[in-house]
């Protein structure tokens, strides 16, 4: 009986000594910049915001039962999501990843949601989903004061600001159906974003970069947000969707292949000319998210299987690859699979 004791505490002292050593690692990763990648996993009906050491495949969870939406905080160390309890109230949240400390930011509403970080870090705009029009809401960070910037006539999903802090181009449902952007000024006035899917900004914050489906086929245009003009950059007949702009601004990844194979392109703007930077070798690719010094881009993806059936149900996992090219590094394995369905990840955000 004592030997058995004695076992148990040797194994207690051991695993004890390998958490706080994992722990240690993850910290100290955090601490080189480009290295830590923030997601939310969908599994079933519940999801959780965890982070993870992409070059250690280290990785924690930070909390569960949020939406589909993290950022950090300008302090490199506070992520910030709503947090979804069930039957509850759903308020947006700052957390410590690091120090494990919650301060929840508002609690004044039942679908609080969409969070996200000016690029000062000193405003959180958040949209109070209720019905089919529903107000965003500036939150201060540094004096906890709210204000209404605007109301949209749909359930907002994501929010992007603009670099200079100025605009915010706001993603959502209409009808529970329909998606649209909207262009909120931060001066006051909004307008909507026409015929655009996946839009996001570019580097200086003057033009977008959109999808949009023309003539049966999915194109990549850019639109000058002062003048409207707008250009289209694709025009194969290839798929090309998902374009997201690097943080230099000189080229975008964008998602290419067809309806069967999937991969990864890079366009570059100097030359007018896309590269394949995966081989199309996935099922899906989404969530393309490039690190803030550009080198790196983090995507979800699911691997092609030889059978169909066994296809449908293959989980989507975590993947970097360099923008320079070269080989595909597996981050984080996805759950896996339940009931006929699969987990799937729906919100990155690297660490600055």
């Amino acid at each position: 009986m004592y030997q058995r004791k004695l076992l148990l505490r040797i194994l207690a002292t051991l695993l004890a000594a390998c958490l706080l050593v994992v722990a240690a690692t993850l910290w100290l990763g955090g601490q080189r910049a480009n290295s830590v990648l923030a997601y939310v996993e969908q599994y079933g009906e519940t999801a959780q915001v965890r982070m993870v050491d992409v070059d250690r495949r280290l990785d924690r969870r930070i909390h569960e039962y949020v939406d589909c939406q993290v950022g950090w905080l300008p302090d490199r160390d506070r992520v910030v999501f709503t947090v979804t309890p069930p039957g509850g109230e759903h308020h947006v949240m700052a957390y410590d990843a690091f120090a494990r400390r919650p301060t929840p930011l508002t609690q004044n509403g039942r679908y609080n949601e969409a969070p996200a970080i000016s690029p000062d870090g000193q405003w959180i705009a958040y949209a109070a989903n209720r019905v089919n029009r529903n107000p965003i809401y500036l939150l201060n960070t540094r004096t906890g004061e709210q204000q209404v910037l605007g109301s949209v006539r749909m359930w907002v999903t994501q929010m992007r600001w603009s670099p200079d802090g100025t605009r915010i181009l706001v993603r959502g449902t209409q009808n529970n159906r329909t998606a649209a952007y909207y262009v909120l000024n931060m001066a006051g006035g909004m307008y909507r974003l026409p015929n655009a899917h996946w839009a996001n900004w570019s580097g200086d914050g003057r033009y977008t970069l959109y999808n949009d489906v023309r003539a049966g086929a999915e194109h990549v245009y850019v639109r000058d947000m002062t003048t409207g003009a707008e250009q289209q950059l694709t025009d194969t007949s290839a798929l090309a969707r998902q374009p997201v702009w690097a943080p230099d601004g000189t080229r975008f990844a964008y998602v290419g292949g067809d309806a069967y194979a999937k991969m990864l392109m890079l366009y570059e703007f100097g030359s007018g000319t896309a590269r394949v930077l995966t081989q199309p070798e996935y099922a899906d690719i989404g969530l393309v998210t490039w690190s803030a010094d550009g080198r790196r881009i983090a995507f979800s993806g699911r691997r092609l299987a030889a059978d169909e059936r066994y296809d449908l149900l293959t989980p989507y996992d975590v993947y970097v690859v360099s923008s320079a090219g070269g080989d595909v590094a597996l981050a984080r394995r996805g759950f896996g699979t339940y009931i006929n369905n699969f987990s799937r990840f729906c919100a990155f955000a690297w660490r600055p």
